[in-house]
């Protein structure tokens, strides 16, 4: 079985009703063959393109419910309970408000990336939700990308946050190693 495959129709949520209107057995192995079919390298490289405006996209936002995106997978692989606040956030149920920092950081990840460009004396590109149809339910959405890195801004808001993403020895810390 074939579906259509534009990009709202590569939703979690859109690939769950297509499969459960299907003929095909209902097993997971079956819906992981299909999704693996109809999310095709071709399809995830024109999501990437077209969610490129990321946070004020309304595909990119119908395209991220329901999946473990890089921003949470730390959180994901160290959870030690079935259900709560990182699970109802995930599957859409429990909804994160908007903080002045969170909108601090979007303001000013233009100018930042900008600044990177010129300092490091290199082209970013920006992109938007990067899926993989080997991994159905994980997706990311880098800041910008290089040739061979990506790039994920963070604007700590105080000397306290910041501790939050560095550690004393200026590595990134683990969460956040994790998501780029």
């Amino acid at each position: 079985m074939q579906f259509e495959s534009n990009s709202k129709d590569l939703s979690i949520h859109s690939l769950m009703l297509q499969f459960c209107n299907s003929n095909m057995s209902k097993d997971a192995d079956s819906f992981l063959n299909i999704t693996n079919n109809e999310m095709a390298l071709r399809s995830c490289e024109n999501i990437a393109k077209d969610t490129v405006d990321q946070s004020k996209s309304i595909i990119w936002k119908e395209l991220r419910y329901r999946r473990i995106t890089a921003s949470r997978i730390y959180e994901v692989a160290h959870c030690k309970t079935p259900e709560g606040t990182l699970v109802e956030q995930i599957i859409g149920t429990l909804k994160i408000r908007d903080t002045d920092a969170m909108e601090r950081g979007r303001r000013l990840e233009v100018e930042v990336l900008k600044v990177f460009e010129e300092v490091m004396h290199i082209r970013l590109q920006c992109c938007g939700l990067l899926l993989n149809p080997d991994f159905l339910v994980i997706g990311a959405s880098p800041d910008a990308i290089g040739e061979d890195f990506v790039v994920e801004i963070k604007c700590p808001i105080n000397l306290k946050s910041e501790k939050g993403y560095i550690t004393k020895d200026q590595c990134i810390r683990q969460k956040f190693f994790a998501q780029i």
